[in-house]
């Protein structure tokens, strides 16, 4: 766990380099973090665990209990603080594969049932034709 000083030292890069938004990506952040996004007036893409989530992943359903349950915590814990804009969740998952949508359709109405002020997303790897 990083200390304080360590998270005020980012907090000064990010504001140096003049960014307004930050991902928090991959696990639901340190409620330190949170605080400081907040006083600092950044903007925070909060996720879940997500880096390598495989078909074989959304299609168990112990998987999908777990992965719920830290979702719902995610957003219980931090859905006070002003600087989330984002909920995201399965980090480069296989969002392009039909069998995918149904965990993808259900991660993202629990999220909405609990914050309906917020937007949801997740981060892709995949291309997409237009």
């Amino acid at each position: 766990s990083p200390t304080m000083e360590q998270l005020l030292q980012d907090v000064a890069i990010l504001k140096q380099g003049g960014s307004n938004f930050v991902r928090g990506a991959h696990y639901p952040q340190d409620a330190r973090w949170l605080d400081l996004m907040d006083e600092h007036g950044l903007i925070l893409w909060s996720e879940t665990l997500g880096p390598g989530v495989q078909l074989r992943h959304l299609q168990s359903p112990t998987f999908q209990h777990h992965h719920l349950t830290q979702v719902r915590e995610m957003v219980y814990h931090a859905m006070n603080h002003a600087s989330i804009a984002i909920w995201g969740f399965f980090n480069e998952g296989p969002s392009d594969l039909d069998e995918s949508c149904r965990s993808y359709a259900t991660t993202a109405s629990t999220i909405k049932s609990m914050d309906t002020t917020r937007f949801t997303s997740y981060a892709g790897n995949k291309k997409v034709d237009a």
